[in-house]
């Protein structure tokens, strides 16, 4: 990445991810240690994956998907657990906005970083080697400003696509009832006696020449939902009468019938014949076609039977792996039993499926322009072009405002400084440094969902450590705010307020988000004796914990 003088002028520089974030690996989790009444969620390398009742991470955090799906990207809200198919941000040193790395993340598109193997994998090190553009703090929020604007249509419309998709299953149930129990007491049949024909399909001989080839739909063109992705559809040269036999009609049921995940094993598609394309459209070697005899069936019906619970449930009994590979046995497949509703129900059923496939399509296409205004949005935000005009005329603004942002962790400890001594009903009162290191630590950890970055902390002697809190504790000591005294005697350092008529004064300049999220810390954790203290923040940050003096005396005393 080469940064542009313009961007120069304004404050941006060239920066690597490794100087300002660090990474781990999530932890394994079997499926017996998630229940889906349990409270603490657990984020896979795309989703939410279960619940369980134990926690592994006690801050919000930014998770990528480390195997399966790589480089997919999610904000993590705490407390939760992040399976070992992921990894999560475990810090974020001062100077970058935790929602701006949020939306750089996605940006890098960090899935082309993965391996390319059977089972791909994305590691650390080509992240944390990734280099970006870092604009000054006031200019990245106003960057995240815009792009959750953004990104909030977007979900939106996302999320009424999904909501609508329950609406035909939910249908299916109540005009049909559940397969499992059959309560409306239709016909029992097997699949294979309903069908007028059931292949597997063709390949060939890959080519980019569109007046030689046809299109072969693949399993990669089948995603979970049941529709048909023509983003990455295979051009293959067949000969034309033999085409013709693998040529897909309107109706037709694709069947995923070998794969590696058993997510995707047996996975099906409804086909449509897409106007704009003029050839007959195929289906590849490990696809199977499910063409319904249409005097028994409708195929609108049988593609919602073999999504439902019952079907999917059945199937997990018939696929057998080899190598991994998980294959459906046909023969079994066809002799599975489907409950079989007069036909003009299932036609009743088909007009609506059709007619709700014309409303999904505009809302489709509504979501998809949101969806690329999202991406444009994105790109001109690393590029610097979203926020160009606003930089020239707030060059002032944003250097006052930089400039706050550099003194802002003084004044956090004075705030909890003030916010101690107000507790203990005293116009200042005496804190021990370590004590102070571990309150700024926890409104760095919990205040603002943990989303704040003042310091650099690091394991030490007493839990997490910042070297730069003793650099800001020394100028506010030349300031005359605080007075800091060493006791010799007891190897302690304490810290007291020193002038408080002027420590109002500077405090007044504080946000009312960061003052509450101060009284928040000092209330939950100010009363705390020494040691308890120190015991919590270890139990709640075992990370920090690692190099600790107590605990290895804990230990040798057992």
């Amino acid at each position: 990445m080469k940064l542009s003088d313009n961007l120069r002028r304004r404050g941006w520089r060239k920066s690597i991810l490794g100087d300002h974030i660090a990474l781990s690996n999530g932890k394994g989790i079997t499926s017996s240690q998630m229940e889906a009444d349990k409270p603490i969620p657990v984020y896979g390398s795309g989703s939410i994956i279960g619940y369980t009742d134990k926690p592994l991470v006690f801050y919000d955090t930014i998770v990528i998907g480390r195997v399966g799906a790589c480089g997919t990207v999610q904000i993590a809200k705490a407390p939760c657990w992040i399976s070992d198919n992921a990894m999560y941000v475990t810090q974020i040193k001062p100077g970058l906005d935790f929602h701006f790395l949020f939306f750089l993340l996605n940006y890098l598109r960090l899935g082309t970083l993965a391996s390319r193997t059977t089972q791909p994998s994305l590691p650390q090190g080509p992240i944390l080697n990734h280099d970006f553009p870092l604009p000054p703090l006031p200019v990245q929020e106003r960057i995240v400003q815009i792009l959750q604007k953004a990104d909030e249509i977007r979900r939106k419309r996302k999320e009424a696509l999904e909501l609508a998709d329950k609406i035909l299953p939910a249908l299916f149930l109540e005009m049909f009832g559940d397969p499992a129990t059959n309560p409306k007491g239709w016909p029992i049949h097997r699949l294979g006696d309903v069908l007028q024909s059931c292949n597997s399909g063709v390949w060939g001989k890959q080519t980019s020449d569109e007046s030689r080839g046809f299109y072969v739909l693949r399993s990669t063109n089948m995603p979970l939902d049941g529709r048909i992705d023509y983003s990455d559809v295979a051009l293959i040269e067949i000969p034309d009468k033999k085409a013709q036999r693998y040529a897909l009609q309107d109706g037709d049921i694709l069947l995923n019938r070998s794969s590696g995940s058993p997510e995707h094993i047996g996975k099906v598609s409804l086909f449509r014949q897409k106007p704009e394309i003029h050839k007959p459209i195929l289906f590849s070697n490990f696809v199977q076609r499910l063409r319904v005899n249409p005097e028994v069936m409708t195929p609108e019906y049988l593609f919602f039977f073999l999504r439902s619970d019952f079907a999917r449930e059945s199937l997990n009994k018939l696929h057998a792996t080899s190598s991994g590979l998980r294959n459906i046995q046909m023969k079994e497949y066809l002799a599975q039993e489907v409950p079989v509703p007069p036909l003009p129900l299932q036609q009743y059923f088909s007009q609506v499926v059709i007619l709700y496939e014309g409303v999904w399509k505009r809302r489709a296409d509504t979501f998809q322009t949101s969806e690329t205004l999202f991406q444009t949005m994105l790109v001109q935000a690393f590029t610097g072009e979203l926020t160009a005009e606003w930089e020239a005329a707030n060059a002032e603004w944003i250097a006052e405002r930089q400039a706050f942002y550099e003194r802002l962790p003084r004044l956090v400890i004075l705030a909890l400084l003030a916010e101690k001594a107000k507790r203990a009903g005293r116009a200042a009162a005496t804190v021990l440094i370590t004590a102070l290191m571990k309150y700024v630590f926890l409104f760095q950890m919990e205040g603002n969902g943990g989303r704040r970055r003042l310091y650099q902390f690091v394991p030490y002697h007493y839990g997490p450590f910042s070297k730069e809190v003793y650099a800001d504790l020394e100028a506010l000591e030349q300031e005359g705010l605080v007075r800091v005294e060493k006791d010799p005697e007891e190897e302690k350092t304490k810290i007291t307020l020193a002038d408080a008529a002027k420590i109002e004064e500077r405090l007044a300049m504080l946000p009312d988000d960061i003052k509450q999220d101060v009284a928040v810390i000092i209330e939950t954790y100010g009363d705390l004796d020494h040691a308890t203290l120190l015991s919590t923040v270890y139990e709640k940050y075992p990370a920090y914990a690692r190099k600790s003096q107590l605990k290895r005396k804990g230990r040798r005393a057992q």
